[in-house]
């Protein structure tokens, strides 16, 4: 999760539905939380696609799915870009299911 974080600029940000993460702290606190919550995850990358806007911003699109014992997303990263570093990532939540945890036994 540490070196994810350097790939933001200081003030770089994370928006959800929910919530938005501010700051390095607050980025490192929402990565931890998708990857490092649940037992067993994997993570699984889609191809990038760079998307233009109308006004000729670029998008960088990173489609993923993240896995666990617990849950699935299907998710989407939209970065957008300080120079090298990730200064706003976006996340549409495509589906999300959680598992049946059967204990029986």
């Amino acid at each position: 999760v540490d070196e994810m974080i350097g790939l933001f600029t200081y003030t770089g940000a994370v928006r959800t539905n929910s919530r938005d993460y501010e700051g390095q702290g607050q980025v490192k606190r929402y990565f931890t939380d998708l990857l490092l919550r649940d037992d067993n995850v994997k993570v699984e990358y889609g191809e990038v696609a760079v998307r233009q806007s109308a006004s000729g911003e670029l998008t960088a699109v990173l489609p993923l799915t993240v896995e666990s014992d617990e849950r699935t997303s299907e998710l989407e990263f939209d970065l957008k870009f300080d120079g090298p570093l990730i200064d706003e990532l976006t996340v549409h939540s495509k589906t999300s299911a959680l598992k049946s945890l059967d204990k029986s036994g």
